[in-house]
């Protein structure tokens, strides 16, 4: 079966990788959409990915400024399955919302929707469904997204955008959606089983996202993951951290500490990764970090130090440079830099 995933900016190879992991199908990119074939039943399953935003069912094209609709695609069918109380909609009208995205000024999008929702409307009586648009209370998404090259038009898997998940109810402004966080936690070169701390974790979104990637991606996990520890200096940070993991029911140490204070915690050598993530007022402390970091960092092992674009950030002799490169969040950019600890006969042969 067709299905897409659509992705913000910056993270399509991401969500590729991920297709490519979790369900071994191979994706074209196309803009921030990816396409693929799948099985139909595991395009439930789809909704494991951290780095998407929307899942979509495609079924036509905007073409010449008319929307062209597969009429072989099955849409009651779809509803059937997914709505569970389609039986009582079916007896009334289907409430549907139309949305066009990455389109440039409100009137264009307007009037995008009402092209598509010309041609949607009776392609649904064939399909025998009765339907309106209500934008308030809709039961079906139906989106149109412009990949740049063109115009697809797909029913929205989900019903919402999975980025803003559900356990943030407790969010902090500094920290990240989920399919942000997840990037950085890809990105710090963690992988299942190792041992990882995430430093100064604001509302926790990297270390739930850490555990919730050691558990296949699955949204509703349980079992310890007391390989994963967070810790942040302020009590009301560390509470929402907490609270947010219960929602997303995944287990992880989250405790208030400071910097000071790792080494005596943890010990020598514990962890094979560390993310650090680093606003203004946590800059003084680098050579603090530096230090507390290659006394707990197993050899080999990667630091990401994720900080404002505009921070200088000097490298330590005890790491060496792996990467770096800038993140957009919003209007704001981010800069990450990838560290590995230098072994011991490395430090030694460089004096």
């Amino acid at each position: 079966m067709k299905a897409a995933v659509i992705v913000n900016p910056g993270l399509e190879k991401l969500a590729q990788q991920e297709l490519a992991e979790l369900f071994q199908v191979e994706s074209v990119i196309e803009g921030s959409v990816l396409s693929f074939e799948i099985e139909e039943k595991k395009i439930a399953e789809l909704i494991r990915l951290q780095s998407i935003r929307r899942i979509v069912l495609p079924f036509g094209v905007v073409a010449k400024g008319k929307a062209i609709l597969d009429q072989k695609f099955k849409f009651k069918d779809y509803l059937k399955k997914h709505l569970p109380d389609f039986s009582a909609i079916e007896k009334e009208e289907l409430k549907l919302k139309i949305e066009v995205e990455n389109v440039k000024g409100q009137e264009n999008r307007i009037e995008l929707s009402k092209k598509i929702a010309q041609e949607l409307f009776p392609f649904l009586e064939k399909n025998k469904i009765k339907a309106k648009l209500d934008y308030s209370e809709p039961e079906a998404l139906i989106i149109a997204y412009n990949t740049g090259n063109q115009l697809i038009i797909g029913l929205d898997n989900a019903g919402k955008e999975l980025d803003r998940r559900d356990y943030r109810l407790f969010p902090q402004s500094a920290s990240f959606k989920g399919d942000l966080a997840y990037y950085i936690l890809r990105k710090s070169g963690f992988r299942k089983n190792e041992k990882l701390l995430v430093g100064f974790c604001k509302d926790g979104a990297i270390a739930i996202e850490a555990a919730l990637f050691s558990l296949q991606g699955a949204y509703k996990g349980n079992g310890s993951q007391s390989s994963i520890e967070a810790f942040d200096t302020t009590t009301a940070n560390v509470i929402s951290a907490r609270k947010n993991a219960k929602i997303a029911k995944v287990q992880l140490n989250i405790n208030k500490y400071s910097l000071e204070d790792l080494d005596l915690k943890y010990g020598q050598n514990y962890f094979n990764c560390l993310i650090f993530h680093i606003t203004r007022k946590d800059e003084e402390q680098l050579t603090e970090l530096y230090y507390q970091a290659n006394l707990i960092l197993a050899p080999k092992g990667t630091l990401l130090l994720l900080g404002r674009k505009t921070w200088d950030i000097s490298i330590s002799d005890r790491f060496k440079l792996l990467a770096e490169e800038e993140l957009t969040k919003g209007e704001s950019v981010h800069k990450l830099v990838l560290l590995e600890k230098k072994s011991e006969k490395t430090k030694g042969n460089k004096k």
